[in-house]
């Protein structure tokens, strides 16, 4: 509805354009063209700095790192952050579209913390995933793990959100191996094997394929590990 608004009024009040070409980009980033999206949120951003509207603008071209192409926007997003010096929220969207750019996935990390410190738990979900992207990429499989556990807990917090950045995450897990990963903690391979109705022979390999996933080596590893949005005990 937002894109669609009526074009006279949009041309009347630049505020309302800026939010409806915003709207637009995210037609078009969940509908799969991201790099479109992304385009077009710098177009939304330079609307807005036409009228010396920095915050409008910033957000705009946060918009294309959370699509997943810094690249377009990175050198405005410094520029625009330079007018809100001491602003936590704007320094964090510099680091992150500089994280992404560099492929730093611990510089990712940090930035999904900031973002939770700041209540923006949605914001932090989608770097925490970028990160686990981006460790997964230099095969540190463990920093991995850990961030896509992250992303899970904190998209556990927004309920029906589904984002260009979170929707295509990749589980580290299968569903069984997610399931056995949470009982492996508090319950014996014998247990397990019953309560799933498998063999004790099956839940040892299942164990075996979740630590080499994971970059663990004992089940104690296992506390917190597995996804909460993929589990079930039954």
């Amino acid at each position: 509805a937002l894109a669609a608004i009526d074009p006279d009024f949009v041309e009347a009040n630049y505020r309302v354009q800026v939010i409806a070409e915003q709207a637009a980009a995210w037609i078009m980033a969940l509908a799969g063209d991201t790099e479109s999206a992304a385009r077009q949120t710098l177009k939304a951003a330079l609307a807005a700095l036409d009228h010396h509207h920095y915050a409008m603008a910033a957000i705009a071209l946060h918009d294309a790192v959370r699509f997943g192409h810094p690249d377009t926007v990175t050198n405005e997003l410094s520029r625009v952050s330079e007018q809100f010096e001491g602003s936590t929220l704007l320094l964090a969207f510099v680091l992150h579209a500089t994280a992404l750019v560099t492929a730093n996935a611990d510089g990712l990390d940090t930035v999904s913390e900031t973002y939770a410190g700041l209540g923006a738990n949605l914001l932090a979900a989608e770097a925490a995933t970028q990160a686990a992207t981006t460790h997964r990429s230099a095969n540190h499989t463990r920093a991995a793990a850990r961030s896509h556990t992250r992303a899970a807990a904190l998209l556990a917090r927004c309920p029906g959100a589904h984002t260009p950045a979170t929707r295509h995450r990749e589980p580290l897990l299968t569903p069984r191996q997610n399931q056995i990963a949470r009982l492996a903690p508090r319950h014996t391979n014998a247990e397990i094997a019953d309560q799933l109705h498998i063999s004790t022979r099956t839940v040892e390999n299942h164990l075996h394929a979740i630590y080499s996933a994971l970059g663990i080596h004992n089940r104690a590893d296992l506390t917190n590990i597995a996804d909460p949005e993929r589990h079930t005990d039954t």
